[in-house]
Order: C-alpha cells, then sequence, then structure tokens
C-alpha cells in the first residue's frame, strides 16, 4: 500500500492537552499593590485581575525597557562569544 494512504486523513487538535494562562500586565500589579506586598494567585484573584474558578496559570506581561547606548540590542541570535583554548 503507498505510504500516502497509510497515513490519517484528519488533522492534529491540541485542545484537550494544551496550557491556558491568564495574562496579567506588570503595570497592573504596581498600580493594584504596593511595594513590599506580596503578591500570589489568590490576592491578583482578589484584586480582580484574574478570573476564573478553581486553579489557574498566571503569565506575568510588561513592556521591555531600553538598553543603554553601549549595550547591543539583545535578540535570540545573539550568543556571549566562545572562548577557544
Amino acid at each position: 500500500m503507498p505510504y500516502i494512504r497509510r497515513l490519517p486523513k484528519r488533522g492534529f487538535n491540541n485542545t484537550r492537552f494544551r496550557t491556558e494562562y491568564v495574562p496579567v500586565n506588570l503595570s497592573d500589579l504596581e498600580k493594584n499593590f504596593d511595594a513590599g506586598a506580596t503578591v500570589d494567585i489568590e490576592a491578583i484573584k482578589t484584586a480582580g485581575l484574574a478570573n476564573g474558578g478553581g486553579e489557574i496559570l498566571v503569565k506575568i506581561l510588561g513592556k521591555r525597557i531600553g538598553l543603554p547606548n553601549g549595550f547591543p540590542e539583545a535578540s535570540p541570535r545573539t550568543r556571549p562569544p566562545m572562548i577557544r583554548s
């Protein structure tokens, strides 16, 4: 039997296994919590920043701060130089 006939014709669906996160902005955390306060999942829920029943996963989002002029821009392709001995 040809190889193309042996492959399944249906697509792959990852909905049962995916991990869902609730995004929370760092600026919202600064507005709702004092400096030095303990920020955990329960505190985020009571502040109204993350909705959901049961166990939730939170992803903290923030703006990228600029680097000083003497530093190169950070990118996934830049690596520290290799030292050969």
